[in-house]
């Protein structure tokens, strides 16, 4: 019962820090947001916030899996009736930092797919400059052959001597 109540406070801390990490991944989404908000994309700074996100998403699985396994050892002592009263405060304590858990993970969900629109319209604005660009150097290129062809007379008489 002992092992049971540390084990508890473990999946108790172990949610608080998932919290945290949320939110921290949420930070890096509203600087990849600024950063798209600018019109350019900054490589450097968008690079940087996609590994941060990548190490703080691998924190989280770390903690998933640690949270899942002290799970899986108190699931059963949890089910009883005795101690489902018992454990009552920090099972509630749990539900409620879960549930704060689902908001942020909603909320980090928007953020995403609001940012992946953004740099997206970003990078389809690119591609329609760069083809007007493409576009207006091949004009440029015509003009400038046919202007050189307009100078050019093409020989009248030939001489047949040889």
């Amino acid at each position: 019962m002992d092992n049971t109540q540390n084990y508890i406070q473990i999946m108790i801390s172990s949610l608080k820090k998932k919290i945290s990490i949320l939110e921290d991944i949420s930070v890096q989404n509203e600087k990849q947001y600024e950063v798209s908000q600018s019109g350019k994309i900054d490589d450097e700074i968008m690079e940087q916030t996609y590994g941060e996100k990548e190490r703080l998403i691998n924190e989280l699985q770390e903690l998933d899996n640690g949270f899942d396994t002290l799970y899986t050892r108190v699931k059963d002592e949890l089910a009883d009736e005795n101690n489902k009263k018992m454990y009552a405060i920090q099972i509630k304590e749990m539900q409620t930092l879960i549930e704060t858990i689902t908001e942020k993970s909603m909320n980090i969900q928007r953020q995403e797919k609001r940012n992946r629109e953004m740099v997206m319209t970003l990078i389809n604005n690119e591609r329609k400059a760069i083809s007007v660009t493409k576009s207006a150097r091949k004009v440029t290129s015509d003009y400038y052959k046919n202007m050189n062809k307009v100078n050019y007379i093409d020989p009248q008489f030939m001489d047949k001597k040889n």
